[in-house]
Parts: C-alpha cells; sequence; structure tokens
C-alpha cells in the first residue's frame, strides 16, 4: 500500500512541478502531419547524395528501417507489392530510409542479399529520421506533391498494410488529376 502512495504522490508532484502532459504525442523537433517537410538529404547505397528537391511535385513514400528491425523486414514484401503498382508512375516515388543505425556497410550487405526492387537509401547526416519518427521503427511516412507530411504510420499491420498505402497514394493522384 505505501509503495502505491508514494508513487501517485510522486506522480501527483511531477504535474504539479512540471505540468499536466502536453496534448500533442508528437515530440519537439518531429514533424506533424500537414507540416512542410524541410530540405533534406539521403544517400543511395553506393554513395549518391539526392537532395529532396528532385522529389518536388511528387508524391514521396518513405519507409524508415534498420537491418536489426523485424517488422521492418516482415513489412518489406508488403512494401515491394505497393511500389510494383506504382512503378511505372513518375509521380510517386519510394524510398526505403535505413535510420543510419545501420552503418552503410550493412545496409548495402542488406540490400545486396535482399533484392528488393523499391530503392533503399541511407539517412546519411541523421538528419532525416529524428524529424520523421517518432515512436519507432518501421515507421512509413508520405510527402505530398507540396512537400507536406500528410501521413505517418509507426509499425506494420499485414492485414491492412498494402490497401491503407495504396488507398492514400490514390487518394493524393486523385487531387492532383485535373477534373
Amino acid at each position: 500500500m505505501f509503495t502505491v502512495a508514494a508513487a501517485l504522490a510522486v506522480v501527483v508532484g511531477a504535474w504539479f512541478f512540471v505540468g499536466p502532459p502536453s496534448s500533442s504525442s508528437v515530440p519537439d523537433g518531429v514533424l506533424e502531419q500537414g507540416d512542410d517537410v524541410p530540405a533534406f538529404e539521403v544517400a543511395t547505397l553506393e554513395g549518391e547524395r539526392i537532395s529532396s528537391e528532385e522529389f518536388e511535385g511528387k508524391i514521396l513514400v518513405l519507409d524508415f528501417w534498420a537491418t536489426w528491425c523485424g517488422p521492418c523486414l516482415v513489412a518489406f514484401p508488403k512494401l515491394e507489392n505497393v511500389y510494383a503498382r506504382y512503378a511505372e508512375d513518375p509521380d510517386v516515388l519510394f524510398l526505403a530510409v535505413n535510420t543510419g543505425d545501420d552503418t552503410m556497410e550493412k545496409a548495402q550487405e542488406f540490400a545486396q542479399e535482399n533484392p528488393y526492387l523499391f530503392p533503399f537509401v541511407y539517412d546519411i547526416d541523421g538528419t532525416l529520421t529524428p524529424q520523421m519518427v517518432t515512436l519507432g521503427i518501421p515507421t512509413l511516412v508520405i510527402i505530398d506533391q507540396e512537400g507536406r507530411l500528410v501521413h505517418r504510420q509507426t509499425g506494420y499491420s499485414p492485414s491492412s498494410y498494402e490497401t491503407a498505402l495504396a488507398t492514400i497514394i490514390d487518394d493524393l493522384r486523385a487531387e492532383d488529376s485535373p477534373a
């Protein structure tokens, strides 16, 4: 009984001292839905730097992953299916972004051993991942044609992954189509 009372006193004391928890579940520095995404750079696994300016006017799907992340690796075949659906559409781009938790060499080795068709890139300077990932990986982020973060999903749900991702992409494509 004493430990429950002591714990409650600590929580109430912290609330009084620091204030109630923020209504936003997004940590400081992480972009929120609707935010403009600032310019960023990633690198191909061959080391070529790519600027986000190359993606302007396009729908950009970013999948944040690491080689040690089991759910990330389980999601890749589903991501591959959605990627294949839009592979011929020059206005929809996919990047599997290694968070930088792995070395570049480890990410390269993984990509060579797992020949998915979607492009793998590396968060070369470590600034993109902290802006996009809130609770962990896998995190899927969609940026619209105007450069705004329109969707973020943390975790992997096999039952709805492909359908949900394709629906969001199709909705964004429809918004951009002339009436």
